[in-house]
């Protein structure tokens, strides 16, 4: 049975959302590993129309500020319409390792009718340091902030896991094993 235990995240607000659409085709939230550690739980706040929807997306290397390799795929399934999004959560099929102190991309892609990425918008400062959020306009086509000005950050949560394994027994018998501690006193 696997435990997760959250990493990264930006919690902080879900004030504003993007749409993906037709014109606002991606959505990325960058992040700095704050940890050297193998992510395999994502969370991210979502609501889609139809619903429910799966939307596929991946994790990326990041280079000059935008995505750029992708390391692992995932799907998400969105279950709440637009205006009741909630916090959803996918467990990777391939997890990987991604290196303290590195930045990494969160992409979402659209394939048809609308999603909505629960985002935080903010005027004063920017409140997650460690990357943007971004939505790639196919007009243009690149990277942009879909407001024009002030900072935005996508609402995510990124989880490493660990496996709780049994104590062992001894192979014939049975019997329980517990662990022993000796030390010597000179």
């Amino acid at each position: 049975m696997a435990t997760y235990t959250l990493i990264d995240f930006f919690t902080e607000s879900t004030s504003s959302y993007i749409n993906l659409n037709s014109i606002y085709t991606k959505v990325t939230q960058i992040f700095t590993a704050s940890e050297t550690y193998t992510i395999t739980r994502l969370g991210l706040y979502l609501g889609a129309s139809p619903y429910p929807a799966n939307v596929s997306g991946g994790v990326y290397n990041v280079s000059n500020g935008i995505p750029d390799n992708l390391l692992t795929a995932f799907t998400i399934t969105v279950s709440n319409f637009l205006s009741s999004s909630q916090l959803e959560y996918t467990v990777f099929d391939t997890p990987i390792e991604l290196d303290s102190g590195t930045q990494y991309a969160i992409v979402l892609n659209w394939v048809s009718g609308t999603f909505r990425v629960g985002a935080g918008r903010f005027f004063d400062n920017d409140h997650y340091l460690g990357g943007e959020g971004l939505a790639y306009d196919s007009r243009i086509p690149e990277w942009v902030n879909p407001f024009g000005s002030g900072y935005l950050d996508l609402y995510f949560e990124t989880y490493s896991s660990y496996s709780l394994t049994p104590t062992p027994s001894h192979e014939s018998t049975g019997i329980v094993l517990f662990p022993t501690l000796s030390w010597t006193v000179s």
